[in-house]
């Protein structure tokens, strides 16, 4: 994942569930918020949104709870919402 967004303007990343739960995330094949923000950061991106939340932090709380997880490790986070857009501009080569 890490190579196929190297230096992309935005990465939209599953972020399922929280560290706390990283044992079954790893059981079920899904990421953490901190190991989507570890790849936004080895991979340089600009900004990374977090999708694919799992029904337990499906409130404002939950959302928060795993946008500020991965804001410890890489800044640039949002959490996606229904409708949602972004807008991404143009970098100064």
């Amino acid at each position: 994942m890490i190579a196929a967004s190297k230096n992309a303007d935005l990465l939209i990343h599953e972020g399922t569930l929280s560290e706390e739960t990283k044992e079954y995330a790893i059981d079920y094949m899904h990421s953490t918020a901190l190991e989507a923000a570890e790849v936004a950061k080895k991979a340089l991106v600009g900004k990374l949104i977090l999708t694919h939340l799992s029904a337990r932090y499906s409130d404002l709380e939950g959302a928060r709870k795993l946008r500020d997880e991965a804001r410890r490790v890489f800044e640039n986070t949002e959490v996606a919402s229904d409708l949602m857009t972004t807008e991404v501009g143009y970098r100064d080569e």
